[in-house]
């Protein structure tokens, strides 16, 4: 009796599987031949099936002598492939088949992230909200890094490797676990040049996204009236800036 087999492997990677070690002859004495195994191409049905190659819409299937199927998906193809059917012939001339599918799973999906902080102070942002791994892996958290494009060769994945980077005239990126804190120098404003960041699933497969704080302009200045008292023909002063207010740390 013939077991349907299901393969499953990341992006681009060949997927391979014994398909006649998990089905059953039903008599003791009774083997399946694994140099007999052959795929059904188009048109072929169980009995008569001869090929040894089958491509269809999301990458082709092989079988060896030694009872494996190879499922090779076609470049940038994901999701799960038309299954192919199989057989094999026992010691007794008897036809065991059954069905192999492949499935290929997408890398990370990541959505930009981006926060708002006020003037001269530092914001933090959740780097993996609304990021997940496909079905069939899970992302993780601890390969999340920064790409740093102050290098000398600039990091983009698979390839960033920074848990601090610093943007002249714009600030500093904290990575600590999932979270990124930017800490603005004190003179900036408005948003700042995206930074990327990259994860990885359990599978090894890389994705990038970005990060884009902002930083709100400082409050307007509160100006106060002042009031210059004195007798008559004598000469007053004051300091008209005593009074008023920036409104913001680090402004003067």
């Amino acid at each position: 009796t013939g077991v349907a087999d299901s393969l499953s492997g990341p992006m681009g990677a060949t997927q391979s599987a014994n398909v006649l070690s998990n089905d059953t002859v039903g008599a003791t004495g009774v083997t399946i031949t694994a140099n007999t195994l052959r795929l059904c191409d188009t048109n072929e049905t169980v009995p008569n099936c001869t090929a040894t190659s089958v491509t269809v819409n999301g990458g082709t299937y092989t079988a060896s002598p030694q009872g494996v199927v190879t499922f090779t998906p076609s470049n940038g193809f994901v999701g799960t492939a038309p299954s192919v059917t199989y057989q094999a012939t026992t010691n007794t001339n008897q036809t065991v088949s059954g069905t192999v599918e492949g499935h290929v799973i997408a890398p990370p999906v990541l959505t930009p992230d981006a926060s708002t902080g006020a003037y001269n102070t530092a914001q933090s942002a959740n780097l993996l909200t609304g990021d997940s791994a496909t079905a069939g892996t899970t992302l993780v958290s601890s390969s999340l890094k920064l790409c740093d494009p102050t290098t000398s060769t600039p990091q983009v994945a698979p390839n960033c490797l920074a848990t601090t980077v610093t943007i002249p005239g714009e600030g500093t990126y904290t990575l600590s676990g999932t979270t990124v804190t930017f800490t603005p120098v004190a003179s900036f404003t408005g948003a700042a040049t995206p930074l990327n960041y990259s994860v990885a699933d359990a599978l090894g497969q890389v994705s990038q996204a970005n990060y884009t704080p902002t930083v709100s302009a400082p409050p307007v200045p509160s100006i106060s009236a002042d009031v210059l008292a004195a007798p008559m023909g004598v000469v007053s002063t004051v300091d008209v800036l005593a009074n008023d207010t920036v409104g913001a740390t680090g402004v003067v």
